[in-house]
């Protein structure tokens, strides 16, 4: 019964690594494509469903581990650390405020604009989710790719040691260059913001005025969505409110006040968006790309050049009848396993053919004296 509920909650595991990941390219597919606000929720808290899911995953395996006394064992054989990584640091700084976020946004009414700019901060580190692409080396775990265990070990562990590698500088790359402002789209983006902003801000501020500013400046710049004074009154607004609860989030959209606080300009985020989520999607293909090589182009290398030549020697070691002989691959002959396979196809098997041929019940019992290596005894060796 024990074994059944593990073999259980493992297959739940794995297939929810196997739908994180489908709902990790989705979410940002979903802002890729310009999709409804309703799809994209939906996203939203399943991202969150399934990081607080995981973090109660690692914390019952890391439970275990301690009453068990494997804690290290299970943080470094077991792949703890990949556990706690796509856990815990994504439910506190991606899917948590995302979720904070669409809570606090409701149906995405603009006058909420003041909480949003503080919210800002936590979507800044939402590049967490990288962290997500971790997953897909555990579901290594439960596919038997190879027959080998310590092929299946062997992979693993580079498999995890590159993609890894490959999130860890990217995680840190992209960390560093939202600290340090590059030269960039978002910068570009901040520049026209703030040449719109000083140019209906400038001059009369009487609402004639402002509304003939607006009129030619809208026709220039896309990206004004709205404007307002402070008292939440609208001058300008480029689309409805259904439109807007239909086709915009939180994170959607930014909002700027003019250097005398007397207007509130709204600007449309979403082209920054998709930039980043295109940014998102290539990463995640570049993970399952170096994966897919490791697995059909490495893999069967390695069972080529080291799994083969010892599950044949190991079988003619072990099977009297088994005599088939290690093909010695031309370009490799130089390695030590199949400078290994040459001693057994030139020396061990003839020696077992002769000792089955002599009558020995029990060829098994050959000692590594026996075979002669073709080495020349040494003076000491002679006396």
């Amino acid at each position: 019964m024990k074994r059944k509920v593990i073999k259980f909650f493992e297959l739940l595991i794995f297939v929810a690594i196997l739908l994180v990941l489908v709902q990790t390219f989705l979410e940002d597919f979903a802002i890729c494509a310009s999709w409804q606000v309703n799809i994209r929720r939906i996203l939203i808290v399943t991202g969150f469903a399934f990081d607080l899911f995981f973090t109660i995953e690692f914390l019952v395996r890391l439970y275990w581990a301690m009453v068990g006394r494997k804690v290290k064992y299970y943080l470094f054989n077991e792949r703890g650390w990949i556990d706690f990584l796509a856990s815990i640091p994504l439910l506190m700084f991606n899917s948590g405020p995302a979720l904070l976020s669409l809570l606090a946004s409701g149906t995405i009414i603009i006058s909420l604009s003041g909480i949003f700019n503080i919210l800002k901060v936590l979507k800044a580190i939402r590049i967490a989710r990288i962290l997500r692409f971790l997953r897909i080396i555990k579901i290594f775990k439960n596919i038997k790719y190879a027959e080998s265990p310590m092929a299946q070990r062997h992979i693993a562990r580079i498999i995890s040691l590159c993609v890894t590698t490959f999130v860890i500088i990217l995680f840190l790359f992209i960390t560093i260059s939202s600290i340090i402002t590059l030269p960039g789209m978002q910068t570009a983006f901040a520049t026209a913001h703030n040449k719109t902003i000083e140019y209906i801000s400038t001059g009369n501020q009487s609402d004639i005025q402002i509304k003939a500013r607006i009129n030619k400046i809208t026709s220039l710049d896309a990206s004004l969505l709205q404007i307002k004074k402070t008292d939440e009154t609208v001058i300008f607004s480029r689309h409805k409110l259904e439109y807007w609860q239909n086709n915009y989030m939180a994170e959607d959209y930014t909002t700027i006040h003019n250097k005398d606080k007397s207007l509130i300009f709204v600007f449309d985020q979403k082209p920054k968006n998709q930039e980043q989520s295109i940014q998102n999607l290539i990463y995640f293909f570049m993970i399952v790309f170096i994966v897919l090589v490791f697995l059909f182009i490495y893999s069967p290398h390695f069972a080529l050049t080291i799994t083969d030549p010892i599950h044949v020697m190991k079988s003619g070691m072990e099977d009297k009848n088994y005599n088939l002989e290690v093909k010695i691959l031309k370009y490799y002959r130089e390695d030590d396993i199949f400078k290994l396979a040459h001693l057994y196809n030139e020396k061990y098997l003839p020696l077992k053919d002769r000792t089955i041929a002599q009558g020995e019940s029990d060829f098994t019992e050959i000692k590594i004296e026996d075979i002669d290596f073709g080495l020349e005894q040494s003076p000491e060796n002679q006396e």
